[in-house]
């Protein structure tokens, strides 16, 4: 793993702590369309609207505020996505701070005793788990560098758009063709299955008490057809 298992339940607490102090602010929607559209939906909404996400060729999440969501939704359809927070939008800038100092505090011979890291996980921790494995980012969507991986690249974690569909086409350039999507809700599969469209890959999903697998010449229908991938 790219961290230890404290420093990663540190991150994950402390990321889903702040964001639940935005639940009920906003919503996420995903809609077929361009990036350049996108950017320019959000250029237009004044910062109401940000692109969360990219996973494909016309592929994008736009999320902040619902009512300004629900009018793109009326002229461009979509699907507003479960839940109720504006994930990797504008809206995550209010916890930004209270974020980084949670970073920063760190638990010692089992006393809660704040220490100030600048980085806020250490570099050592870092250096020696990153030059084990290559992790490709979708905050760059990119192979990333071990020093890469400061509070600062959590926060951007948190707040910027998912490169997804950047990041599959930086594995593929580098010649990976096989994957594993583990989660509460697979939902990846027909994103890959659209990027490798030209040559042979293998995808598992597993889930709970849900495994689906695709690979070849498996299209997104049948993909689709073989999987709730909205399933909760």
């Amino acid at each position: 793993g790219m961290l230890t298992l404290e420093e990663t339940f540190r991150i994950a607490w402390h990321r889903g702590s702040c964001q639940e102090r935005l639940q009920g602010r906003g919503k996420m929607l995903a809609v077929r369309m361009s990036r350049k559209e996108a950017l320019m939906l959000c250029k237009e909404s004044g910062g109401l609207v940000s692109l969360g996400v990219e996973n494909g060729e016309n592929r994008v999440v736009l999320s902040g505020d619902l009512q300004a969501l629900e009018e793109i939704r009326k002229q461009r359809g979509g699907k507003l996505l479960k839940g109720s927070v504006a994930y990797h939008s504008r809206q995550m800038d209010e916890v930004e701070e209270k974020f980084r100092q949670s970073l920063q505090e760190r638990e010692r011979n089992g006393d809660k005793q704040a220490q100030n890291d600048v980085k806020g996980i250490t570099e050592d921790i870092v250096a020696k788990i990153a030059a084990k494995i290559a992790l490709y980012s979708t905050v760059y969507g990119e192979r990333m560098e071990a020093d890469a991986y400061d509070a600062g690249y959590w926060w951007r974690n948190i707040r910027d758009t998912v490169e997804f569909s950047k990041t599959l086409k930086a594995m593929k350039r580098d010649g990976f063709d096989s994957f594993v999507e583990i989660g509460a809700a697979p939902v990846l599969m027909p994103f890959i299955a659209e990027e490798f469209y030209d040559r042979d890959f293998s995808c598992i999903a597993v889930s709970p008490g849900y495994l689906s697998r695709a690979g070849g010449g498996a299209s997104v229908g049948n993909l689709e057809e073989q999987a709730e991938f909205s399933k909760p």
